[in-house]
C-alpha cells in the first residue's frame, strides 16, 4: 500500500484511500460501491473483502476447485499439532494467506500431479519464500502436515483467523 502512497494506518476508510492514495473518481465509486461500504469498511479489511467477493465469484470459495487428494481430513494427533501451533507462535494470518494461494493455485490444477504425501511445510515454503525462512513458521508449523492435509489446514486456519477477525467478512 505504501507503493501507491496509502497513508499508514490501516484504518483509514476505504473511501478515502480509494480517492486520495489511488486517485479514483468520487463519482464513480458512488456508482461502484455502495456509500455504507466507503465510509466503514478500512483498508485492514482489504483482503477479507478481496476474498469474499472471490469465494462469491468462485462459487464456493478456495476449497471448491481443491483436488480430491489434498482433502483429507486431519487425524487427531495432526489437529491437535495444528492447535497448539496456532495458540503458539503461528502467524495464522500470514500462513493462511499461503496456504490459500497453495490451494487455489497448484493444488487446483487438474493437469497438477503433486503427491500427497509430499511436505505441507516445504511447499508453503515454495509458494512464499520469506515465509519457509521464517523462524517462528520452521519451528511451529507441524512437519508430519501433507499436501493431504491442505484443504483441512486451510479451513482449520481459517477459523483460527476468524476467531480474530472483526470485519465481518468470510475468509474461506
Amino acid at each position: 500500500l505504501a507503493a501507491v502512497g496509502a497513508p499508514k494506518a490501516v484504518d483509514t476508510p476505504l473511501g478515502t484511500f480509494l480517492t486520495e492514495a489511488l486517485q479514483l473518481d468520487p463519482a464513480v465509486l458512488k456508482q461502484l460501491c455502495p456509500a455504507n461500504v466507503l465510509r466503514q469498511a478500512t483498508v485492514q479489511h482489504l483482503r477479507s473483502i478481496f476474498l469474499f467477493l472471490e469465494g462469491r465469484m468462485m462459487g464456493g470459495g478456495p476449497l471448491s476447485t481443491l483436488h480430491p487428494r489434498y482433502r483429507a481430513p486431519l487425524g487427531d494427533d495432526l489437529r491437535e499439532m495444528l492447535d497448539t501451533a496456532i495458540r503458539g507462535q503461528l502467524r495464522v494470518a500470514v500462513v493462511l494467506a499461503a496456504i490459500r494461494d497453495l490451494v487455489t493455485g497448484p493444488l487446483s490444477d487438474p493437469t497438477g500431479n503433486w503427491s500427497s504425501n509430499d511436505s505441507l511445510k516445504q511447499f508453503l515454503g515454495f509458494v512464499d519464500a520469506e515465509l519457509g525462512m521464517e523462524p517462528w513458521f520452521n519451528d511451529h508449523f507441524p512437519d508430519p502436515l501433507k499436501l493431504a492435509h491442505a484443504g483441512a489446514c486451510l479451513t482449520l486456519l481459517s477459523a483460527a483467523a476468524a476467531q480474530t477477525n472483526d470485519d465481518g467478512f468470510e475468509l474461506v
